[in-house]
């Protein structure tokens, strides 16, 4: 299992989770998570007009805890706790603490989310009527479903359209796409899952699991769309990626190793990033933890771990989303991605 150490934008150690998911392994995330918020943490700087990057940085230090910045991270990391009442909290859980502390925040929405191995930091925004894709993205990696219905025995356009319903999500079937397929999709039932419920997984891993079980002639996913996701197949998904492209191109060159490297690219997870003024090393993280892929960045390259950034990117090869997100080559060994800055690498 890959471990790995990047520096964040507050330069606090960010500890890299494993390949293995948090919904992997629940019960011992879920006491890893208790146990950071019960520690005991006292801060005795002045909250009122301390910036936050200082305030985690002490919270991390005498606690060791690990944060990361999410959505808003430039704007955060100035932040101050104008709102409180006095400059200084009593001794208490670090949960308790963070109650009072983030609402209390310059920033508007701040709040955390305590994860087993780190404690977001994020402002989230309202819903931007002008960034529909901005939304479906947000909700696919932060939205863990909780339906009541059997899975396997609802139909996929009911349990589609509690979905659409619940998260304000247009789902549209590209019938073109799939041929036949489609005019099965609509009373298919998800009788492969050895489950009848999928709660707790975010809505993209909902979704890739679900979809797999459902007995169709074709192999179907989604791609997300400007201001909606498509039910398509996984060779539409394919050239809407460049992946097909590339594998014909390979195919031509009738170069041998070319070829093995352009059919293994077939297989790897299509990424969506929305990030807004972002840290490069909680973007990183996410993909981790959304699509389940080891990323390495080795000392060299941890410096631009720290950028903020802010880009979209819908439905692109993971590879190739992290070749866009920094100044680093990407070298795949396995399931394991290294972002070296060592020329010639």
């Amino acid at each position: 299992m890959v471990r790995m150490l990047i520096v964040s934008a507050l330069a606090i150690a960010l500890v890299a989770a494993p390949g293995t998911r948090a919904q992997d392994r629940p019960g011992k995330n879920d006491k890893r998570v208790k146990r950071i918020r019960d520690i005991q943490v006292l801060s005795d700087i002045d909250l009122k007009t301390t910036p936050l990057s200082d305030v985690l940085a002490d919270l991390s230090k005498k606690a060791n805890v690990t944060f990361v910045l999410g959505s808003q991270a430039a704007a955060l990391k100035q932040a101050k706790a104008t709102k409180l009442e006095k400059p200084k909290l009593p001794r208490q859980s670090l949960d308790a603490f963070l109650k009072a502390y983030m609402p209390a925040l310059s920033v508007p929405n701040a709040s955390y989310e305590i994860r087993p191995d780190y404690i977001e930091i994020r402002a989230e925004q309202k819903a931007d009527a002008l960034n529909p894709a901005g939304h479906i993205v947000d909700v696919l990696h932060n939205e863990r479903i909780n339906y009541e219905k059997d899975l396997q025995t609802t139909p996929f356009n009911e349990v589609i359209g509690d979905f659409a319903k619940k998260y304000d999500i247009p789902f549209i079937v590209d019938k073109t796409a799939l041929g036949d397929a489609a005019a099965q999709l609509d009373t298919a039932k998800a009788e492969k899952l050895s489950l009848t419920s999928l709660n707790g997984l975010p809505l993209s891993t909902f979704l890739d699991v679900y979809l797999r079980a459902l007995p169709l002639d074709a192999h179907i996913t989604y791609l997300v769309r400007a201001d909606h996701i498509a039910i398509t197949s996984h060779e539409q998904a394919s050239k809407v990626s460049g992946l097909q492209e590339a594998f014909e191109q390979a195919k031509v060159s009738k170069d041998a190793a070319k070829l093995v490297r352009a059919e293994a690219r077939l297989k790897l997870p299509l990424v969506c990033i929305d990030a807004k003024e972002r840290s490069l090393s909680a973007v990183l993280e996410d993909l981790r933890r959304v699509y389940g892929v080891n990323i390495v960045v080795p000392q060299g390259a941890r410096e631009n771990a720290n950028s903020i950034i802010t880009m979209r990117l819908l439905n692109v090869p993971i590879d190739t989303a992290l070749e866009v997100l920094g100044p680093w080559k990407v070298i795949r060994k396995g399931n394991v991605f290294i972002l070296t800055a060592e020329a010639g690498a």
